[in-house]
Formats: C-alpha cells, sequence, structure tokens
C-alpha cells in the first residue's frame, strides 16, 4: 500500500505538495511568499533512515535523486513536506540533505520575492539522513513490492490523517 500523492488536490488556498513537486516546467511552485521548514524531518520523511523502505509510490522516490544533479539541472520545483499544513513548509529532509545554497528551487523562489530566511536560518537536524536523494530513493524502493509491516503501518497511518493523499497506482 504505497503512497502517492493526489493529483489536483489543494490543501486550503495553497497548491500542496502535489502541484509544487509536480510541474517543474512552470517553474518555482509555493503555496505562499513565505517558505518554511520544520526543526526535524516528519517521521515519513523519505530521506530519514529510519523511515520504512516501501512506505511511498516509487514515483515519489523517483524524485529524490533529481535534486542530486548539478544546480541548473535540478527541478524547479520546491519539494515541500506533505505533514505541511499550510503547504509551504519545505521538506526539512531535502533541505538539509541537499543545502540551502545548494537548490535551485530556493534560489529561484528568492528570485520571484519569496521569503526563504527561514530555509536560510535552520539548523541542520540530528535525525540520521542519507547522504544523497539516490540514497534515499533506493532504500525507499527496496522493499516496495513486499512492504514490511512497519511500512504498512506508516502508509495507512499518513493515508488515515491526509485524506489528499492515496494509495500508488488509484
Amino acid at each position: 500500500m504505497a503512497i502517492a500523492m493526489a493529483k489536483g488536490k489543494s490543501k486550503g488556498k495553497s497548491k500542496g505538495k502535489a502541484a509544487a513537486v509536480a510541474d517543474e516546467a512552470s517553474g518555482v511552485a509555493c503555496g505562499g511568499r513565505t517558505l518554511t521548514a520544520n526543526a526535524k524531518p516528519c517521521a515519513a520523511c523519505p530521506y530519514r533512515r529510519d523511515c520504512p523502505s516501501g512506505v511511498w509510490d516509487a514515483r515519489e522516490y523517483v524524485k529524490l535523486p533529481t535534486y542530486d544533479q548539478e544546480q541548473g539541472h535540478e527541478p524547479f520545483a520546491v519539494f515541500t513536506c506533505h505533514e505541511a499544513r499550510d503547504g509551504v513548509a519545505v521538506c526539512k529532509g531535502w533541505l538539509d540533505v541537499h543545502g540551502f545554497d545548494n537548490l535551485l528551487a530556493v534560489r529561484l523562489a528568492m528570485m520571484q520575492g519569496v521569503d526563504v530566511s527561514g530555509l536560510r536560518d535552520s539548523p541542520r537536524t540530528s535525525v540520521p539522513l542519507f547522504s544523497t536523494g539516490l540514497e534515499a530513493c533506493l532504500h525507499g524502493l527496496r522493499d516496495l513490492r513486499r512492504p514490511k509491516a512497519a511500512a504498512r503501518l506508516k502508509s495507512a497511518d499518513l493515508l488515515r490523517r491526509h485524506p489528499e493523499l492515496k494509495v500508488g497506482g488509484e
């Protein structure tokens, strides 16, 4: 029961994660004029080493290595946290793994007048994270066909708490 972001769903007035990460061709997508990050990555963050493999749909995992590319070749879209209530909190794992100064999406947001000072000043988390998006992707995909009980429980909890999510393939 892997989770995918529901396309076209919206969290209130903001665009939500689906819109923020789905359409890189349209440029930086963020739900507001200020981007923030939580103090630590959420429990289901795909960048966390302790997040079970197979929680998210393959389409979510394959986005992660695209941010490992040289700046200028990585996606234009901000990778937001699915736990964000306002749709403008970036994924803390994404921010810490790739680094504020290395993310093209953050630079483009700044150029569009989005306040990113909260991201620049965000201290690194002590939560163990993968070193790259590729590492996180490979871990996430490893048990996707046969997720272990911990991944199934995490997916079920996410679906219960976040109706805007959907089971992959639906």
